[in-house]
Order: structure tokens, then sequence, then C-alpha cells
């Protein structure tokens, strides 16, 4: 049996640096979290879905908004939704990142939170560590879209 490609698998496996969370949330007018972000460049992702929109919302409702915040306090994301929304974007910054979801409505609403923080490492790095193997850090960036694929999925599966 050839090993070589299974030692390529966990190779990638171990060179993609990425963490997630889920959470179910009841916002009643503003809930907050944070995610700290280690590198420079990392792909920050996610998805919420607003859960039982369809039975208590009138079509007058304003919706649920996210605001996500950087390390310097700017805002780099923003949306306004009645049912959910994926995001993504590249944190150009490393540090602490704040979601936050408004409620304008005194009803709490409930919904669910996916986050992803990926780093797929340079090649810079790859060269620095003695790994030139341009291949690996393509195989690292496929299997870090596959990841985000897969937790796409998830969130349609709640929607």
């Amino acid at each position: 049996m050839e090993l070589r490609p299974w030692i390529t698998v966990l190779f990638a496996l171990a060179v993609v640096v990425a963490h997630s969370h889920a959470l179910l949330m009841t916002v009643h007018n503003t809930e907050c979290v944070w995610e700290d972000v280690e590198f420079d460049g990392d792909v920050v992702s996610g998805n919420f879905v607003v859960l039982d929109q369809e039975v208590f919302w009138g079509s007058e409702h304003p919706g649920i908004e996210l605001i996500v915040t950087g390390p310097d306090g700017r805002a780099v994301h923003t949306t306004n939704t009645i049912d959910g929304e994926k995001f993504e974007f590249i944190a150009h910054r490393r540090g602490r990142y704040k979601f936050c979801f408004h409620n304008p409505l005194s009803a709490p609403e409930q919904l669910t939170f996916y986050i992803h923080v990926g780093h797929v490492i340079g090649v810079e790095e790859l060269a620095r560590d003695g790994m030139t193997h341009v291949s690996s850090n393509l195989m690292n960036k496929c299997f870090l879209r596959l990841y985000l694929l897969y937790h796409d999925s998830l969130g349609l599966t709640t929607q």
C-alpha cells in the first residue's frame, strides 16, 4: 500500500490552522460575541439563521442587524436581514473582532450563529520552515474551501 497520499492528506490537515464555533443565541436588544484572529490575512467566514421568523414576523419587521467590528474599532462587515445570511471577509489585521447582533423590536429573537477563522500557511512561511512544496499550499487552500462549503451546507440545513 502506498503511504504517500495519506501522508500528504495528514500534512494538509496539520498545515491548515482553523477553528470554528457554533452558538444558539437569543437576541433581546444587542448581543455581542468576540472572536480572536491570530494572523493578518486570515479568512473569517460564517453564517447566521434567524429561527422561526416566518411564524412570528410580519412584512414590516426591520430584521436583525449584524455589525462586525475589527480590532481598530472600524466596521468591517454590516448586514440587515430577516432570515439570516452568510458572510466572509479577510481579516486585514490580527486581533479581536466583535460580532454584534441588534434586534430593534422588544420581542426576543433566537438565531444560530456559526463562525470560522482559517489560516492557510503562505509560501513565505513554507520556505522559512524549509518546506517549499507549492502543491502542499494549494492543497491547504482546497481543504479550507471544502471546510467552508461543508459549514455552508450546515447553515442551509438549519434554514
